[in-house]
């Protein structure tokens, strides 16, 4: 997510100086958002200087404590300067009956831009496309990490969405963004049934989570739809826009979350029910 409101970090490294709440409470938050977030805010343009900053903030993951208050817990990843994660492993790609997980790829920059030029969630505005050439670079980025997974379909190869896995330890964070040119089709469930199954299964994921936004009905219907059970309710959490004022406007966080247990009796259940395996 992406609160407004900024606090200063102490360096661990001597490159980066101050981190916005953004950084430190979005798991999946990219080094180019995070790179728009601190222009806005100290007015930098010396991109150079500013990728340095981000290579040492490349993920920002949320932990809980027994006072049950949310602290945060800046991730440091092996990047170079532009923020790329060089030495991510490569994910081995997933296969459904239509799809295809793996991945992105630099050649991803066109389609990408086809949903990403006009964010349909508000949540999702920060990572609002300009043009082709930001594509380019967003895919090169996002091809180097295994947290960005592209969705294509299996009989073109065409990019239809993606979805992030952002591990924490034994927990995963995970969410999904789609091309609305294809809703409507099952894909956002057939993709994120197969992600689940390889977190759960070959990933040896405890629990995934998801926040979704209480105007996002959609997303909502999907975390029923995969067995998720709504844990709580952020309100006023977080801030993606603002009014003619140029005050925030906060929006309502819902939290949805699974058990690798529930995952097994629901897979069970399902199969000795005969039924497929993803809702449609």
């Amino acid at each position: 997510m992406i609160p407004t409101g900024h606090r200063p970090l102490p360096a661990s490294c001597g490159q980066g100086n101050y981190l916005s709440t953004m950084e430190l409470t979005r798991p999946h938050c990219s080094a180019r958002e995070i790179s728009a977030s601190r222009e806005h805010r100290c007015g930098i343009s010396d991109r150079e200087h500013l990728c340095a900053a981000l290579a040492e903030v490349r993920c920002v993951e949320w932990t809980r404590r027994r006072r049950h208050k949310y602290v945060e817990v800046v991730s440091h990843r092996c990047c170079d300067a532009d923020g790329v994660n060089r030495k991510a492993r490569v994910m081995n790609p997933i296969e459904t009956q239509r799809l295809v997980l793996r991945n992105f790829r630099p050649t991803d920059a066109a389609d990408l831009f086809a949903y990403l030029h006009a964010p349909r969630a508000s949540c999702f505005l920060s990572m609002k496309l300009d043009d082709l050439a930001a594509a380019e670079t967003e895919a090169a980025k996002l091809s180097a990490s295994d947290e960005h997974i592209a969705v294509c379909l299996k009989s073109t190869g065409t990019l239809i969405g993606d979805l992030f896995a952002v591990p924490e330890d034994d927990t995963v964070a995970v969410g999904w963004n789609f091309n609305a040119a294809f809703a409507g089709a099952g894909f956002a469930s057939e993709a994120a049934h197969a992600l689940f199954e390889d977190l759960f299964t070959v990933r040896g994921a405890r629990r995934l989570y998801a926040y979704v936004e209480d105007h996002n009905i959609a997303s909502q219907r999907l975390c029923a739809r995969l067995g998720m059970r709504q844990e709580g309710v952020f309100k006023e959490f977080v801030s993606f826009t603002t009014d003619r004022d140029g005050r925030p406007i906060y929006e309502n966080t819902l939290q949805f979350a699974m058990l690798r247990n529930e995952w097994e009796q629901r897979s069970s259940s399902r199969h000795g029910d005969g039924l497929e395996s993803v809702a449609p």
